[in-house]
């Protein structure tokens, strides 16, 4: 006699007119950090200037990637540092008609015949500690020339030492006082807006 083999169950997600008012972005941090972003807003000369898509405040859509970031934060502090802290999430939830009017670069694709994207992160990737290379926006002059969002793949390896990107993952950064405004008109707004969660 044959078997019956039971289909899986279709999941039917949300109607697209109940999830296109809002993006979550997460940010993986450590419980002082997620507190001081709060009580004083988000300072970019804090961040480091070699990353992915240089200077700035990164976010993530990928709530899991922003707790492995979290704890890689807490465990490259010294012991005596983990012994009073802990890693945790800090929540952004943003209308997108507030992220509408930001100029933003995207990237779509982050295989590695994507040119334009590995050309964007090893200018970035590149720059020196001191003095942040900025994106060389095309309107706008120097040293202001930086985008206020950009988003797309996570670089595992880039130029000159190949080109990987992390599958399932994301960056949404932030570069200027415009895009960073955004996100502390969050702050201000409070839950459920605005969120800390300690891990």
């Amino acid at each position: 006699m044959a078997r019956i083999r039971a289909l899986p169950a279709i999941v039917v997600p949300p109607a697209w007119n109940m999830l296109n008012t809002h993006v979550i972005l997460w940010h993986g941090s450590i419980r002082s950090a997620a507190f001081d972003i709060q009580a004083n807003g988000i300072d970019l000369t804090r961040g480091r200037n070699n990353l992915d898509f240089g200077r700035g405040f990164y976010t993530t859509t990928n709530e899991r990637q922003a707790r492995n970031w979290a704890y890689v934060k807490f465990r490259n502090l010294p012991p005596v540092d983990q012994a009073a802290d802990r890693p945790a999430l800090v929540q952004f939830r943003i209308r997108l008609d507030i992220l509408a009017p930001l100029n933003c670069l995207m990237f779509v694709r982050g295989d590695a015949t994507h040119d334009a994207f590995w050309s964007f992160v090893h200018q970035c990737r590149l720059s020196p500690p001191a003095v942040p290379r900025t994106h060389l926006h095309p309107s706008r002059a120097a040293p202001d020339d930086w985008y206020d969002v950009v988003c797309g793949p996570l670089a595992a390896t880039w130029p000159p030492h190949g080109r990987v990107a992390l599958q399932d993952s994301d960056q949404f950064s932030f570069h200027t006082t415009a895009g960073i405004g955004i996100l502390e008109d969050v702050i201000n707004v409070g839950q459920p807006e605005f969120q800390i969660i300690l891990l």
